[in-house]
């Protein structure tokens, strides 16, 4: 959008210098349409969930957490809305790694709450315990994953030592139920990225290879900005071509 801005700038200048030609658009009147155009389209994509690409990972599309390391140590979260009547879920994360009763993961009751859902607020996320961690998502449907997103709080509105839980490093995984993968347990490693300190609060990433369907994916975060105790994971987003 700057390029553009620059460039329009650098026409109007030239415009300004140049008579208006019968029947053509003043020089004035041209600079604030092509900036309204942009503008415009700006919007569209903001109001489009921000990237403007369909969201396979969305909780309200079918989508949720499968599995997820451990949490911070004693994290609770008395909720919100629809969730007020949920008790406050007090030391869970001592077991949410291990499982529990016929083999089944003990998920977090509002991972999908905080991971797959719009509305990124200060502190309203799935701490992971440490400097790495990992979730596993199933998929609305099997799609060839094209490019992930993700969020974080924007600096702007962020706490002091907010930042630093923020992920840095990570992987993705993917796995796909009706074919034998490959890699730990049955994924295959699809990219490693870096979500960029400097970089807007909502980032994505191109997938170099996205010709396999894969029904599932994991988020290997390898660090974060600084924290020791915990990672901070906000919305996650997958894009792809459904199968």
């Amino acid at each position: 959008m700057e390029r553009a801005l620059d460039s329009m700038v650098e026409k109007y200048g030239m415009l300004q210098e140049e008579p208006t030609q019968e029947g053509g658009e003043e020089p004035v009147n041209w600079f604030r349409n092509r900036v309204e155009e942009i503008v415009e389209a700006k919007l569209d994509t903001y109001t489009a969930d921000i990237t403007g690409l369909p969201d396979y990972a969305l909780a309200t599309a079918g989508a949720s957490v499968v599995g997820h390391s451990a949490l911070l140590r004693g994290f609770h979260l008395c909720t919100w809305s629809s969730f007020a009547l949920w008790p406050c879920f007090i030391e869970f994360c001592m077991e949410c790694s291990k499982t529990m009763g016929f083999g089944a993961q003990m998920i977090h009751p509002l991972a999908d709450e905080l991971v797959l859902r719009p509305g990124t607020l200060p502190g309203r996320c799935l701490p992971l315990a440490g400097s790495s961690g990992s979730i596993d998502v199933r998929l609305r449907a099997p799609v060839a994953i094209t490019a992930i997103t993700l969020e974080h709080i924007d600096k702007r509105i962020a706490y002091r030592g907010q930042w630093s839980p923020a992920v840095k490093e990570f992987e993705v995984w993917g796995f796909n139920a009706t074919r034998k993968g490959k890699g730990m347990e049955g994924f295959e490693e699809l990219g490693r990225y870096a979500f960029e300190e400097d970089g807007r609060h909502v980032q994505t990433f191109d997938m170099v290879d996205g010709k396999l369907p894969v029904s599932h994916i994991r988020l290997k975060i390898i660090s974060n900005h600084g924290s020791g105790d915990y990672t901070c994971l906000y919305r996650v987003r997958v894009h792809g071509n459904e199968m």
